[in-house]
């Protein structure tokens, strides 16, 4: 009846809609298809379109507790030929209607089949009203037995009994999630409940049979438990473990009891005793800011500690940072190999790097990684760790990061694999990648979907196709960059989804190795990654293309996202939303029904497939929460350069384009679009390739805190437990290695004397105070200079400029309906706007009214055309300008370069809001007077009014003020002359640090604001420098060289 209720998919599809959508007798269902991306443009002649043909099997419809029941009636609106009319032939309702323009490859275009409707309805009645029927909400109840009666009038005629039981069954576990279990453990897990369960268990993907598992032929490393728990009435329950195993720790203990060590192991084990010298003079310093790769031995940033007290000492980051503990160890006159013992917890629970430095190297060696609260010992060579008696060693937590707040996303480069004339940009592309990973300006890569384009063209072709995108993304994987991949339609026969090359390709045995790998569903058909940029912790989750919707995947990723609830989750998947930012398909309402609006954790969802570009914040209903929504499909591009390929009479050249998007520490997204191939930045204009959007980000908590530390010399062995007599009288310390089998495990040093000499600590006076600058966007790459979209309009003040002609409709001037539909409403009011609203929600309604005005204006002196258009971002506009002499302006066709266009995507129309000026004087080449004719008006939008809140003709009283970021990022300003100006917001350049603004590109002088401002105005130029991917703190002085040891030293002598 006029309400769109969804969306068709392949396959069976169904819809729930409310009965209040019903009228008294006969309804109608309408099945509307689609061209393109676009819905049917019942405007066009029949031929000059081309629609998806489909099949519609059947349809039923169930109206409340009734049996489904078939359309009694069916309308079939059939086409005319060279027009757009259609012809509605009603008849008696059946089966397998065929629907679309016949389009086939022998015309090329629609209209070979005229007997196929172009659309068709469904007809039913509206039920009677005599029908009667209860629901009840259970869940407002809590679980037990209840009676239900059934009165008429107010006897009871039948009771019933029910149990109402909403409790999902519990799921026990013999570890907590996270935990690290020795290979020699069996786990078990169970569920229970009051009514019969049915539990379902797999690891790593396999099913497992039971309720418990043996360790014993796992490998090291992490793996998953995935259980699904469901009672006899449906509740269910699904939950994802991880777990980590490591090599066996046999099961001893090593103990001072009152001055005697105790020792006891295994029966099958053996050990040796190890007597060592304890290290008394140990100094302690940490630093709240360290970078992410530290060069020097020490910084400038690093703070004393007490050594005695570490145990009170947590060393939290600040900002994006990498905290650490350091340790200076006196070794003195020692050779040979000092034994470490370290333990210690991090705030997040990852595990601990622990290094020395080489001073061979002049480089921090990685000793040991230890885990978040379990000891460790370790071994370093006094000679090629201590140099004039001192050793450093540090800890930290161990991040998969590398420091970067960049992620780099590339979709739908199926075309790049098919032709070897673009594979090009392919690997363009992937070095690109791999060079910013190594400088430090990205930390991730992702690609979602279309790694090929042709899987159904014979086996040669397609592997010719996949090795091609398997090369290419093999550079990443040998450079250990992290990167994820998903499979898109073309990857896997379309709808037939077929995974066998995908998985063959890019199963998960290609990536179960790697760190950032957090594990796969289906051989890699689903997965995530585990990754850090700039002060977040991020879990990727890639869906599948057509699996992504499927019950059991949805449960495999809620049970995922719940795991990391910590985590901001960023989904990535094939088929999401269409330029329009409508779903793709009833399967991304599902994504985001399912598993959006379950889990607050998930920030973004990223796809591609339809080509285009499009980014929108959805809210969840009935909430303040917003998720971003974003589309990047480049696959058509063309630069105006050669073109080399067309497909769907389209270019598909691709041209390189990528996706740049950045995590700022206020919590906001950066995004922007360039080719690495073509250098260019934005192939669209510059509001719909750059964009940056405040997200409520989870930031991430690192801190560590250590335990214990001890560092012996002087290592003797002493005999063998059991075996040998011991006596250690004169020893500080001892430690013992035992075998167990074929492990071998070196305990933490037992302290039998306790030597650490204390020193003098002075509170630390650093200033970790940060202001998180917010981004904003200031001036538009290929944008001119004075022109603004998405602000709040407003006319310029008299004081600034002064109007020469206004050219604004008004009560007293009103326009005239030129063209397009008569069905809307042109308001004007008081303060000089005027408004266009349709009455209609038409697909492609539209209007061009005009204003007469004939009036003589002085080009010479108004030299600027000012305006402003209030609107919906999506929504659509236009204005022209008529001079006599024949001359006109046309906004979308004569000034389209100004809003950010290129030649080889000219617009019909400008959308969204904008506002600024024109300068006439590069359009009109007159000296003085001209004669304004009049002034057209459009609007192209359904269901959003189109304000022009102001149109003149006027002169700046001011003086121009330019802030010119890059060549072709420039924005203006008028000030009076010998008033202020303050400074626009920093920009922002990936790779770079903004360090101001300066009189010229190159030299000049650097300006300080707020600056006065002259008669000629003031053009300044923005700066930067080559970010240091290796210090993250550009205040931070690293030195090689070691400090003394206290005591023994004037502490307030000490340069650190």
């Amino acid at each position: 009846n006029g309400t769109v209720i969804g969306y068709l998919a392949e396959g069976d599809s169904s819809f729930n809609f409310s009965g209040n959508m019903l009228i008294d007798g006969k309804n109608e269902i309408k099945v509307l298809l689609t061209a393109g991306s676009e819905t049917f443009d019942g405007s066009k002649k029949y031929g000059e379109y081309n629609l998806d043909d489909i099949i519609i099997k059947s349809v039923s419809i169930k109206l409340g507790v009734q049996d489904a029941e078939s359309p009694s009636e069916m309308i079939r609106y059939m086409p005319v030929s060279d027009s757009a009319d259609v012809t509605p032939s009603l008849s008696q309702y059946s089966e397998n209607q065929q629907v679309g323009d016949g389009w086939n490859n022998e015309t090329k275009l629609g209209g070979s089949t005229p007997n196929v409707p172009l659309y068709i309805d469904y007809v039913f009645e509206k039920p009677s009203t005599d029908i009667t029927y209860f629901s009840i909400n259970t869940t407002e109840f809590e679980d037990g037995i209840y009676d239900i009666d059934l009165y008429i009038n107010d006897s009871v005629i039948e009771t019933r009994k029910i149990k109402i039981d909403n409790t999902a069954p519990e799921l026990k576990l013999s570890f907590n999630n996270g935990d690290v279990i020795a290979n020699s453990n069996i786990i078990k897990f169970t569920a229970v409940d009051e009514m019969a369960v049915t539990l379902n268990a797999e690891v790593d993907n396999i099913p497992v049979t039971g309720n418990s598992l043996s360790l014993k032929s796992f490998t090291e490393g992490s793996h998953n438990l995935y259980l699904i728990a469901t009672d006899s009435l449906g509740n269910k329950v699904e939950r994802m473990y991880t777990f980590f195993v490591e090599r066996t720790i046999p099961d001893y203990s090593l103990v001072n009891n009152n001055g005697t060590a105790t020792l006891t192991i295994p029966a099958n084990a053996n050990a040796k005793i190890y007597s060592v010298d304890l290290i008394g003079r140990i100094n302690m310093y940490f630093n709240r800011i360290g970078p992410y790769s530290m060069t020097g031995l020490r910084s400038s940033d690093e703070v004393l500690a007490s050594f005695a007290d570490k145990q009170d000492v947590v060393t939290e980051a600040v900002g994006n940072s990498i905290p650490y503990q350091s340790f200076v160890v006196e070794t003195g006159e020692n050779t040979g190999d000092a034994v470490i013992s370290y333990s210690g917890e991090t705030g997040s629970s990852e595990d601990i790097l622990l290094q020395g430095w080489n001073y061979k190297k002049s480089s921090w060696d990685t000793l040991a990684r230890a885990e978040s609260g379990v000891s460790i010992s370790f071994m370093a060579n006094i000679a090629t760790y201590s140099k004039d008696g001192k050793m450093r060693i540090k800890a930290s937590p161990y991040i998969i990061s590398n420091g970067s707040d960049t992620m780099l996303w590339l979709s739908d480069p199926q075309y790049y694999s098919r032709y070897s004339d673009l594979n090009q940009f392919y690997t363009d592309i992937m070095n690109y990648a791999k060079n910013e990973y190594i400088t430090g300006n990205i930390a991730y890569v992702a690609n979602t979907g279309d790694i090929v384009d042709q899987t159904e063209a014979g086996d040669a072709e397609a592997r010719k196709q996949f090795s091609v995108a398997s090369g290419a993304q093999a550079i990443l994987d040998k450079a250990l960059i992290p990167n994820g991949v998903v499979s898109g339609n073309h990857d896997i026969k379309h709808d037939k989804a077929d995974y066998t090359y995908f998985c063959e390709y890019f199963g998960s045995k290609r990536y179960e190795d790697f760190e950032w790998y957090g594990g796969n569903y289906k051989n890699n058909t689903h997965h995530y990654d585990l990754i850090s940029m700039g002060n977040y912790d991020f879990l990727l989750l890639y869906l599948g293309c057509y699996d992504e919707a499927s019950t059991d995947t949805v449960e495999w990723a809620n049970a995922v996202i719940r795991s990391y609830n910590e985590r901001n989750v960023i989904i990535l998947t094939h088929e999401y939303i269409l330029p329009s930012g409508k779903f793709q398909s009833d399967r991304a309402e599902v994504i985001w029904n399912e598993i959006v609006v379950p889990n607050e954790n998930v920030k973004m969802v990223l796809c591609g497939h339809s080509p285009g570009a499009a980014d929108q914040l959805r809210r969840v209903e009935g909430t303040d929460r917003y998720v971003l929504e974003i589309l990047a499909d480049y696959q058509y591009a063309e630069l105006n350069n050669e073109v080399k390929h067309v497909e769907n009479n389209c270019t598909c050249d691709g041209e390189g384009f990528i996706r740049l998007m950045s995590f700022n520490e206020a919590g906001q997204v950066i995004s922007t679009t360039y080719s690495p191939s073509a250098d260019k930045y934005n192939y669209y204009p510059s509001y719909v390739d750059s964009f940056v959007y405040d997200l409520e980000l989870i930031p991430s908590v690192r801190s560590i805190r250590t335990t214990t530390f001890n560092v012996g010399v002087n290592i003797k062995e002493e005999g063998v437990f059991g075996v040998d007599k011991i006596n250690l009288p004169d020893s500080d310390g001892l430690f013992a290695v035992i075998t167990e089998d074929d492990i071998e495990y070196t305990t933490e040093i037992l302290t039998l004397r306790n030597k650490v000499v204390t020193y003098p600590v002075i509170a630390d006076t650093k200033n970790y105070d940060r202001n998180h600058e917010r981004y904003e966007i200031i001036g538009m790459r290929g944008v001119y200079p004075s022109l603004r979209r998405g602000e709040s309009n407003t006319k310029p003040s008299e004081k600034l400029v002064e109007t020469g002609l206004d050219l604004i409709p008004s009560e007293t001037n009103k326009t005239k309906r030129l063209s397009g539909v008569a069905d809307y409403i042109p308001t004007y009011t008081e303060d000089g706007r005027y408004t266009v609203k349709f009455n209609a929600d038409s697909v492609n309604t539209w209007v061009t009214t005009g204003l007469s005005v004939n009036k003589k204006v002085d080009i010479s002196t108004y030299n600027r055309l000012y305006f402003g258009v209030t609107t919906d971002m999506s929504a659509k506009w236009n204005i022209t300008v008529n001079f006599s002499g024949g001359y006109s302006i046309n906004f979308s066709q004569s000034l389209y370069e100004l809003f950010g266009y290129d030649d080889y995507c000219v617009p019909s129309d400008i959308q969204g809001t904008w506002q600024g000026y024109i300068p006439l004087d590069k359009y009109l080449k007159f000296d003085s007077e001209i004669t304004v004719t009049g002034v057209y008006f459009t609007a192209a939008t359904t269901g959003t009014p189109v304000t022009f809140d102001y149109f003149f003709l006027g002169r700046s009283l001011g003086e121009e003020v330019l802030f010119i970021t890059e060549e072709d990022i420039t924005y203006s300003i008028d000030v009076l002359s010998g008033e202020k100006v303050e400074q626009i917001p920093n920009p922002k350049k990936n790779g770079y640090v903004f360090t101001g603004w300066f009189t010229d590109s190159e030299g000049g002088e650097a300006v300080n604001f707020p600056a006065k401002i002259g008669n000629d105005g003031l053009t300044v130029f923005a700066r930067f420098t080559k970010k240091d991917s290796v210090n993250t703190n550009a205040g931070a002085v690293f030195f090689n060289n070691e400090v003394e040891i206290l005591p023994g030293t004037d502490y307030n002598e000490m340069v650190i």
